[in-house]
């Protein structure tokens, strides 16, 4: 799953709308920024396997430290702690821990929906989980997009957003959406470094139309 991580910030956002949205969007990503930093690293591991599935060619063998139950939980509380810090002193700072938790733990649920079983409890020897929705293309894009679709309309409609951040707002909606499902139809990059480039220099882009699109313009 891609953009359809970026639902729970969404909805997030609309229950919390001090928390910035390039933060929330930080969060649900933090286990993608996580892989991606652990294999160029060479702590985790993935092979490019065309026609691994009928979505994509990822064999993710090996991603205990970032994709593990127990690591998305772990990481969770980081999550947590982060952002009890960045609220200390101010009205609310444990609902913003909480809703950090959420927000990065939320990564791991999505991802069971879609991922054949590669989600492995712990270490890298223990049982791996996935429902596999990845092996329908169809059915994968139609939650995917539908799920984030459904968040942003959920936003927008509220009161989260100033009247020239919903305008800004329902563009990105409109052009994450469309990218949601070109992603199932691009090549995957040709090595497992370049996928892990690749994931880093989206997640990093999406952060700062986030933060472009909720920031206040100058008159």
């Amino acid at each position: 799953m891609l953009i359809g991580h970026y639902a729970p910030a969404l909805l997030l956002k609309r229950a919390r709308p001090d928390v910035p949205l390039w933060a929330l969007f930080v969060a649900v990503e933090t286990l993608d920024f996580l892989w991606s930093g652990f294999v160029l690293a060479g702590l985790e591991h993935v092979r490019i396997v065309p026609g691994m599935n009928a979505s994509n060619a990822l064999d993710l063998y090996d991603m205990p430290l970032s994709h593990s139950l127990v690591a998305a939980v772990a990481w969770g509380l980081v999550g947590a702690a982060v952002g009890a810090l960045a609220w200390r002193g101010r009205p609310g700072v444990w609902g913003v821990a909480g809703v950090f938790a959420l927000a990065v733990v939320s990564h791991f649920a999505l991802d069971l929906v879609v991922h054949v079983r590669d989600l492995p409890l712990a270490g890298a020897g223990s049982a791996k989980l996935g429902f596999g929705l990845w092996n329908s293309r169809p059915t994968a894009i139609a939650v995917e997009a539908g799920l984030f679709a459904g968040s942003a309309l959920f936003l927008w409609r509220s009161e989260a957003l100033s009247g020239s951040a919903r305008r800004r707002f329902a563009r990105l909606g409109a052009a994450m959406t469309v990218g949601c499902v070109v992603s199932y139809f691009v090549p995957t990059p040709p090595s497992a470094a370049a996928m892990a480039v690749s994931g880093l220099a989206l997640y990093v882009g999406l952060v700062w139309v986030a933060w472009s699109a909720e920031r206040p313009r100058r008159a």
